[in-house]
């Protein structure tokens, strides 16, 4: 079971703190979107599940693992967190096969689990192919799939869709959809977009100057938000 728990998590820069006492579980094998506007810690909150920013205080726990929390701070390498930033950060230099293999053990690089991967993600036979020449929606599945690659506990999904014409949006989003659904991938999507949040997500939780809102079922919100930005 890859069950996320965030529990009381402060966290600061410059000992301002921005995230203040958040909580919240994700169940194993479901999405969950943390939605709030520009400047509410939902990145920063986000930095911290990955190892990429200590909190002051609380604790991260996935799949029963202790991850960060008081003397304990486990680095993002050894977290079993997959991370789909923003920009796909793809390597330039590197083929599709690449990029998709490179968390991979070596000896496991050239086998069959990329195959599985780009034909998960619907790259079969693109392969060898170099980012530069990719689609921002290929590039972004590119980057899913690398994620996706070493089986990790939890997926975090930087505002992924962002950066995508609209009419490409819609097409982007079903596909990773699909795709987490398919795996049953415990993941956490971070977006400032409301009907990207209650269309795709499973749950919602809701973040304002760095504290939660609410935390719900996207149809509950829906109905009966507790906050004028919903």
């Amino acid at each position: 079971m890859s069950e996320l728990q965030v529990r009381k998590v402060v966290a600061a820069y410059d000992a301002t703190p921005v995230v203040h006492g958040v909580s919240f579980t994700v169940a194993s094998g479901t999405l969950c979107a943390v939605l709030g506007p520009s400047g509410s810690g939902k990145s920063t909150l986000l930095r911290v599940i990955a190892g990429l920013h200590r909190p002051l205080e609380g604790a991260i726990v996935a799949s029963g693992r202790v991850l960060s929390g008081p003397r304990v701070d486990v680095p993002p390498q050894h977290r079993r967190i997959g991370l789909v930033p923003q920009d796909a950060a793809l390597f330039p230099h590197l083929s599709v096969r690449a990029n998709v293999g490179f968390g991979l053990p070596r000896r496991e690089r050239a086998g069959e689990r990329v195959d599985e991967l780009l034909d998960l993600v619907g790259l079969q036979g693109l392969g060898d192919r170099m980012p530069g020449e990719l689609s921002g929606g290929q590039r972004h599945r590119v980057a899913l799939a690398r994620a996706l690659a070493p089986e990790p506990d939890v997926v975090l999904l930087d505002e992924p869709f962002s950066a995508l014409d609209a009419s490409l949006r819609g097409e982007v989003r079903a596909q990773v959809r699909h795709v987490l659904r398919r795996t049953r991938t415990t993941a956490v999507l971070v977006t400032h977009d409301q009907d990207e949040a209650l269309s795709l997500a499973d749950q919602v939780v809701v973040l304002a100057e760095g504290r939660l809102i609410q935390d719900g079922a996207p149809a509950e919100l829906y109905e009966r938000p507790r906050s004028p930005w919903l």
